[in-house]
């Protein structure tokens, strides 16, 4: 929980983050980590795309700085680090707007002061995703989400990623289960009756993944020949203070 400021934005990153978007070329979304493995093409609406850019380029930094302060990613290795982020940050995305909506029904908050309804999107081919990220939101009101809950599960989504690249597996598999067994613990505790609340919190990654899927399809992967998504960022970020 110490950590968890550093998920958050100050007043000078929110300022930036809200300035008049910019147009950005195709090569930007090519170069950007977070667009170009999403299958963002330079296609889509130039505003959009320039808003998109900015804000994930800032979100990139946000996830890296936020996982690197977490005690069980520490002791993971700099590559593995860097796989898990690549597998998990629009796990990540996703799950931080669904927690933030809870209190506000019927619409996704996707920064402060910034949310998006059905009805905004649904002739931008984003509403099976925005209609899935609703029905999530759904489920985390009707469990009581916590704080503490919120954050667990966000460990335990970046330690999760099924990818058969980790060269240190076993390392990663024994701090996952430390970040279950820490959630069990903690429903168990605080909320007695309601022994199946753990249960119901691990349904929902699975959910929150096929969302992810989901989007991500929408966007329509379209690479460029030769080009494949860059993280050199991701990567940077990781080495450096390390």
């Amino acid at each position: 929980m110490d950590v968890e400021p550093l998920w958050q934005y100050n007043a000078q990153e929110l300022a930036r983050l809200n300035q008049p978007a910019t147009n950005v070329s195709s090569a930007t979304i090519a170069n950007n980590p977070i667009l170009s493995s999403a299958g963002i093409s330079s296609d889509s609406s130039p505003d959009l795309i320039a808003n998109l850019c900015n804000i994930a380029d800032h979100r990139l930094y946000k996830i890296v700085k936020w996982c690197k302060s977490l005690p069980l990613f520490k002791h993971i290795s700099i590559d593995d680090q860097i796989c898990l982020l690549i597998n998990s940050w629009c796990e990540l995305l996703l799950f931080s707007c669904c927690y933030r909506s809870i209190s506000t029904p019927g619409e996704i908050k996707i920064s402060l002061g910034k949310s998006i309804t059905l009805e905004q999107v649904k002739n931008s081919g984003l509403q099976t995703c925005i209609e899935r990220m609703l029905n999530l939101t759904d489920h985390l009101r009707r469990l009581r989400v916590d704080r503490y809950e919120y954050v667990a599960m966000k460990v335990i989504v970046l330690l999760s990623s099924d990818t058969s690249e980790l060269k240190e597996s076993e390392k990663v598999r024994t701090s996952q289960e430390k970040a279950l067994q820490a959630l069990q613990a903690y429903t168990l505790a605080h909320y007695p009756k309601s022994p199946a609340k753990f249960g119901e919190l691990l349904l929902r990654i699975p959910e929150l993944q096929r969302t992810c899927q989901v989007g991500k399809e929408m966007l329509t992967i379209k690479p460029k020949d030769g080009e494949e998504p860059s993280f050199n960022l991701l990567m940077e970020l990781l080495r450096g203070e390390h």
